[in-house]
């Protein structure tokens, strides 16, 4: 099956596989925070400010420029992840996508299942 028949979802999994990513959630409920990463990016492409960008009722800093944006959506449309998208999701509070401890540090995960 080609790669524009997968489904969003299928996509995730396997770009997430193929870059060994530490720290970052597999299943379904993180691909749901994934989609919602890409909404702020593809809002940042559109226009909004990166600076003040309102989410969940708050104005949030994402401490990025528009030139990174750009670049980390190219990545993902390549079916590449980038690291630095990790920044992003722990300021916009995506917890479903990442995985930290209890100290704060990220989890290290090897597969999809987490203990």
């Amino acid at each position: 099956m080609k790669r524009e028949q997968w489904s969003g979802y299928e996509k995730f999994i396997i770009m997430m596989d193929n870059s060994k990513a530490k720290g970052v959630r597999r299943d379904y409920p993180a691909y749901l925070d994934y989609k919602v990463l890409l909404s702020v990016l593809q809002n940042i492409r559109k226009g909004q400010q990166p600076d003040s960008y309102y989410h969940d009722g708050k104005l949030i800093d994402l401490k990025l420029k528009r030139p990174s944006i750009e670049k980390f959506t190219d990545k993902i449309e390549q079916g590449m992840w980038s690291e630095e998208l990790r920044t992003i999701a722990n300021v916009l509070g995506l917890g479903m996508l990442l995985c930290p401890l209890p100290s704060g540090n990220w989890i290290p995960v090897a597969s999809s299942k987490l203990d």
